[in-house]
């Protein structure tokens, strides 16, 4: 049993198959059973010939794949969770692989820093880091390939424009579903603010 939606897409698979002679596969293919209960399946279909070759009829195999599905769809909507998180956060988020490219930075990072993702994606910020900093961000960058993760490191970083700013970094390892270690989560705070409160009050004690 099935949808028309269903229907639609078994008649164009068999007759893609009697009209071409072509194996077909139809993925996500989901149908009611019997006690009404919804299931996904795979399914292929090929084309039964007799001695002469001429059509005689389909054969297929068709495996149920639910759990799959059910998992894959898990997986998307807890990414989705997750980017939204990263979307709407207002400190600046840049995700790195593991060889230390860029892999994503959110609204924040781009209104801050002033690059827009497009122009480092799947490349490593060379001069994003001061010189004076590179030994410094090496070490963060060992911390969380061990697993470290750290937390309110003062350092500066520069600007799209050349400007150096002072931000506080936070970083954790980000893994994939299965478990497994894929690059870095670095969030960035402006602390701009916070040191020109603390050299008044260095002024003031002198």
């Amino acid at each position: 049993y099935g949808t028309p939606q269903v229907a639609k897409r078994m008649f164009q698979m068999f007759n893609k198959v009697f009209t071409t002679g072509q194996n077909v596969r139809l993925s996500d293919f989901e149908h009611i059973t019997k006690d009404g209960t919804r299931i996904v399946s795979e399914m292929s279909t090929a084309l039964m010939r007799d001695g002469e070759g001429q059509p005689i009829g389909f054969q297929g195999v068709s495996r149920e794949v639910t759990e799959r599905k059910a998992a894959e769809q898990a997986l998307m909507e807890s990414e989705r969770r997750y980017r939204t998180v990263l979307e709407f956060n207002p400190d600046p988020v840049v995700v790195y692989d593991m060889q230390g490219c860029v892999v994503y930075f959110n609204p924040a990072f781009s209104e801050f820093f002033g690059w827009d993702l497009k122009e480092w994606s799947g490349r490593r910020m060379d001069g994003f880091v001061p010189q004076e900093r590179r030994a410094e961000s090496r070490k963060m960058a060992e911390q969380i390939v061990a697993g470290r993760s750290f937390t309110g490191i003062d350092t500066q970083r520069y600007t799209k424009s050349g400007v150096l700013v002072p931000v506080s970094i936070s970083g954790a390892v980000y893994k994939d579903a299965g478990g497994q270690p894929v690059g870095s989560i670095i969030t960035m705070r402006d602390i701009r603010e916070k040191k020109k409160l603390e050299q008044q009050l260095l002024n003031m004690q002198r």
